[in-house]
């Protein structure tokens, strides 16, 4: 039962950000979810934390590492919806079908992201299956997406910080394929390059 009530919420958050981003559609195309989610029954009012994962200020703005930003921001951009500076971190809200989904972007640096997913979640009583984190990958094709419901961090640090603080990996996650095209070593300069 416990898994089948994961993955309503998980195409349920799907759903909801296929609505608002066509272009995360184009990325990631499961027509099989969307199909999922529209035969399932949900309250009409949900309220849901979509963090994006990255690093704040302008040497790493336009840097791989950030691809969690610039999903959130074309998800505020598509509803024309206007960043707001909050406690750790810059935050919008986008409404949909009677649903409310709280974008995040933490301010704590990608490695502490934890601190900023933990402070929202319990300051708006959202439970951590209605989160979802949307990260860079390096062990994906450039553009290919991976959605899963749980897992572990892969070795990713801000995902590491969000399980330590959060105490658990039953949240869902999005990566973003990077691609890994560098060579041993030079992984660290990749992501922030």
């Amino acid at each position: 039962m416990k898994g089948h009530r994961v993955e309503k919420t998980l195409c349920h958050k799907l759903y909801a950000l296929y609505a608002l981003c066509p272009m995360l559609y184009a990325l990631c195309p499961l027509p099989f979810a969307v199909n999922l989610c529209k035969s399932f029954n949900f309250a009409s009012t949900m309220k849901y934390l979509v963090v994006g994962l990255g690093n704040i200020g302008e040497e790493y703005a336009e840097t791989r590492h950030n691809i969690g930003f610039k999903v959130v921001d074309e998800l505020a951009a598509s509803s024309a919806a206007t960043w707001k500076s909050v406690t750790l971190g810059s935050m919008t809200e986008v409404k949909h079908k009677g649903r409310t989904l709280l974008l995040l972007k933490p301010n704590t640096y990608m490695n502490l992201s934890g601190k900023a997913v933990n402070y929202w979640l319990q300051k708006e009583k959202i439970p951590v299956e209605n989160m979802l984190v949307i990260l860079d990958e390096i062990q994906l094709d450039l553009g290919t997406v991976r959605l899963r419901g749980k897992g572990t961090d892969g070795g990713h640090n801000g995902l590491k910080d969000i399980q330590a603080q959060l105490g658990t990996t039953e949240y869902a996650r999005l990566r973003v394929g990077v691609g890994k095209n560098f060579h041993p070593g030079g992984q660290v300069n990749y992501v922030l390059g």
